[in-house]
């Protein structure tokens, strides 16, 4: 943009410089329009042809005025390129965010400003809760993010006897992810539940009721709810868990307490 109007400037000048009549309306050669009309000059006495007359031959007129029209249309054509890699990084960056989304068009809802307590626990949000979950020590601590249950429409019991809440893929309530992702999409015959793309854990609720869950949608993508649990991972029932499922059972975020949904404090 800038060369563009620098280039118009030098240009102007350079025109302006050539005569007394450089061929704008409004100055010397008489009219009042402001625009510039190419062939004429002061001496022209407005005849067209860019010719002067006098002494029994033509001279032609060397200089030729300048036309600002091709500076405005090149200007507003960067403009528009401008406002086109705009709106590209807005879609981009729309996407990024839900890169985040368990879909290649995710249906995010706006940021929350989660509480900063919870039942006197420190907040900490999912990818905290993460790595606190490494120290494998079982600690009571508060947990805010995006929580979305599921809709199993059929479990089959497996061929043992599970360990209750932690134990098995029908006991997972829902994930509480990091992000506000939709990875429930409601069809006429079915659903589809998809895998969180950001930081995610599995949740199961041991006590707590759930009344305050945000429905499915009849049709479409799901919403997530913002909340707030309090739980522990590493429930010591973990160890009764089949061998091949006491990391998995360990990993499961157990729920005890809920202080927070959308915005409301609850008791």
């Amino acid at each position: 943009m800038r060369l563009l109007h620098h280039r118009g400037r030098r240009r102007r000048r350079s025109a302006a410089g050539r005569g007394a009549g450089a061929g704008w309306r409004g100055g010397a050669g008489g009219g009042g329009t402001g625009r510039a009309v190419p062939g004429r000059s002061a001496g022209s006495g407005g005849r067209r042809g860019g010719v002067r007359r006098g002494c029994g031959h033509r001279t032609r007129m060397s200089n030729t005025p300048f036309v600002d029209s091709g500076a405005r249309r090149s200007m507003m054509i960067a403009a528009g390129l401008i406002s086109a890699t705009v709106a590209v990084a807005l879609i981009a960056t729309s996407w990024m965010r839900g890169g985040l989304s368990g879909s290649s068009s995710p249906d995010l809802v706006p940021s929350a400003s989660f509480p900063v307590e919870g039942r006197a626990n420190s907040v900490m949000m999912v990818p905290d809760a993460i790595l606190a979950r490494a120290r494998d020590d079982g600690a009571q601590i508060a947990v805010a993010g995006w929580y979305q249950q599921r809709r199993l429409i059929s479990c089959p019991a497996p061929p043992f006897q599970p360990v209750p809440v932690i134990e098995g893929p029908c006991s997972i309530a829902g994930l509480l992810m990091a992000d506000p992702e939709s990875i429930v999409t409601v069809f006429e015959n079915g659903m589809e539940m998809r895998p969180a793309i950001g930081p995610s854990i599995e949740v199961s609720f041991d006590g707590p009721d759930t009344n305050w869950e945000r429905p499915l949608p009849r049709l479409g993508g799901s919403v997530p709810l913002p909340v707030v649990f309090i739980g522990h991972f590493d429930d010591i029932r973990a160890g009764g868990c089949q061998p091949e499922n006491r990391t998995s059972c360990a990993d499961r975020f157990v729920v005890t307490d809920v202080p927070w949904v959308n915005g409301v404090d609850r008791p």
